[in-house]
C-alpha cells in the first residue's frame, strides 16, 4: 500500500506516508478511501516508530455552498456613503468618511527585535488576504495592531459583512500533524497560540458580529503541513482547526462568504481604527 520494501527502514516508511498522504488528502482533491487504506497502512507499520501514529482525520460533514462571489461594484456601505462621513463614539472619536471606507488595509504590523518571525508571518497572512481572500470578497477590511488592551494588541483582524476574524500565526516543518487541542504532535512538539481571550475581547468590542479565531501554520510549502483533528475538537478559541496558509483561505473564505459579506459596516470600521 505504502510502496516500500518489507526491509525499508522507518524513515523510509514515514516519507512515503507523508507523500501519498499529501496526494490523497480529502482536502486537496483525493479519494477519501484511497486516504484511508493509506492511513490504516501507516497505523500498522507505526510500531517501528516511537512516536505516536497522526490519527486519520474523520471527514466533515459536507458544508452549505457559499453565497455567490460579488464583483467590486456590488459592494454595499452602511450607512451609505452618500449619507457623508459616519464619527464614532470613541475616544479618540474616528470619522469614516468615503476615502477610509473604501482603504482596504488599516494600521500597522506590531514589530520588536524579539518578535520579528511573527511580524514575517503577519506580513506573509496579510499578503495573501488581500490577493486571494478580498479579491474574490471585496468588503473584506484588514486591521493591524488592533489594542484590546495594555497587554492584548491583535496582529491581524479581518472584518467582512457581518462577520470578524482574528489570526494567530506559527511556523512548523512540513510533516503531518495531530491537532490534540493545544499543540501539533508529529516529529516535533509545535505549541499554538490560545485566541480565546481575542475573540472574547472583539466579540465585546462588536456583539452585533460573529467573532472567528483562525490559527495559520507556515512552513517552506504553502500547503504544508497536514494537520488532523476530530470535528469536534474546539479549543484555543478557534472557528476551525489550525491550517497552512492555503487551507486557512478556503476556511476564511467559507466563514465569510456565507455570512452577508458584500456589505462594509461603516461604524464597525470606526470601532477598530479607533483601537489601533
Amino acid at each position: 500500500m505504502l510502496g516500500v520494501s518489507p526491509t525499508a527502514s522507518e524513515k523510509q516508511i514515514r516519507k512515503a506516508y507523508l507523500a501519498l498522504a499529501k496526494k490523497h488528502h480529502p482536502d486537496r482533491g483525493g479519494d477519501a478511501a484511497r486516504f484511508d487504506e493509506i492511513t490504516k497502512a501507516w497505523n500498522q507499520l507505526s510500531g517501528l516508530d516511537s512516536t505516536p501514529p497522526p490519527s486519520p482525520k474523520k471527514h466533515r460533514r459536507p458544508r452549505p455552498k457559499a453565497k455567490p462571489r460579488p464583483s467590486p461594484g456590488s459592494v454595499r456601505f452602511i450607512p451609505p456613503l452618500t449619507d457623508g462621513p459616519v464619527r464614532t463614539q470613541t475616544n479618540p472619536p474616528i470619522t469614516v468618511d468615503s476615502l477610509l471606507a473604501q482603504q482596504l488595509v488599516h494600521g500597522k504590523i506590531p514589530s520588536s527585535f524579539f518578535a520579528r518571525k511573527q511580524h514575517s508571518m503577519h506580513a506573509r497572512l496579510s499578503e495573501v488576504l488581500q490577493t486571494r481572500v478580498q479579491t474574490t470578497l471585496p468588503a473584506v477590511r484588514i486591521f493591524h495592531g488592533v489594542k484590546l488592551s495594555r497587554k492584548l494588541v491583535l496582529h491581524t483582524v479581518v472584518l467582512g459583512g457581518t462577520k470578524v476574524a482574528v489570526f494567530a500565526t506559527q511556523h512548523a516543518p512540513p510533516d503531518v500533524y495531530r491537532f490534540n487541542g493545544s499543540e501539533l504532535v508529529g516529529r516535533k512538539r509545535i505549541a499554538l497560540p490560545d485566541l480565546t481571550e481575542a475573540v472574547a475581547g472583539l466579540q465585546k468590542l462588536l456583539p452585533n458580529f460573529e467573532v472567528g479565531g483562525f490559527a495559520v501554520v507556515f512552513s517552506t510549502n504553502p500547503h504544508a503541513p497536514t494537520i488532523q483533528a476530530p470535528d469536534t475538537l474546539n479549543t484555543l478559541g478557534l472557528t476551525e482547526i489550525p491550517a497552512s496558509i492555503m487551507d486557512a483561505v478556503r476556511d476564511i473564505k467559507f466563514f465569510i462568504g456565507t455570512g452577508e459579506h458584500n456589505v462594509v459596516d461603516r461604524a464597525a470600521m470606526g470601532q477598530l481604527i479607533a483601537k489601533l
